[in-house]
């Protein structure tokens, strides 16, 4: 018995990895369609969802990363820390439904129902975009803080550059390496929230 049911597992397996190189991927247990037909009739939505998510937290980590470091342990810096936690321990799910009753109940700027176009996307895309900019700004803001103790950032300031060019011009750019590593993980966590959304 123990042996029929291993290769029933190995053979099930075996179809399923054939499968992903040929194209026959099964049926979806929710639609009952063949799933190549689901990723095909909605892979063009997602890749526009995630693509705008990616500029949210390029627009949102970038910015406000830059701003902590400069003003480290002041007003803005600990707000932004504070903030940045609750943005990570937040599901995506509620706050889309936040963004909803405040933007599109409240204030009446975006539908409730899917709009065409770039505007459908924006509020979906935030709600995306919000919890992994605020781990990249965490990290990015102790990658930034950890360059500016280093001795080419003496160097600099003692050859009269200005703390914002040092941090712009150099620090920056040795601090990109950091969020060059979390590039992978986040873009397949914003496929993965994007197919279950659009469900």
């Amino acid at each position: 018995g123990g042996t029929d049911i291993r290769e029933i597992h190995t053979d099930s397996l075996f179809k399923y990895v054939s499968g992903m190189f040929t194209g026959e991927l099964g049926t979806s247990l929710t639609t009952h369609q063949p799933i190549v037909k689901d990723l095909h009739k909605y892979l063009a939505t997602t890749t526009s969802l995630v693509g705008m998510a990616i500029l949210w937290i390029i627009v949102l980590t970038v910015p406000i990363s830059l701003l902590c470091a400069r003003k480290r342990n002041r007003l803005f810096d600990q707000v932004t820390r504070g903030i940045t936690i609750c943005g990570i321990c937040v599901p995506t799910f509620w706050l889309g439904f936040l963004l909803l009753l405040f933007f599109a109940i409240h204030l009446k700027w975006f539908s409730v129902l899917p709009s065409p176009g770039w505007r459908g996307f924006l509020l979906p895309s935030f709600a995306l975009a919000v919890p992994s900019s605020c781990s990249l700004i965490r990290i990015m803001r102790s990658s930034l803080l950890a360059e500016l103790s280093s001795d080419y950032v003496r160097f600099a300031k003692a050859r009269g550059l200005s703390a914002n060019r040092i941090l712009v011009t150099n620090t920056l750019f040795y601090s990109l390496h950091i969020i060059e590593g979390f590039r992978a993980i986040l873009e397949v966590t914003l496929v993965s929230f994007s197919v279950l959304n659009l469900r």
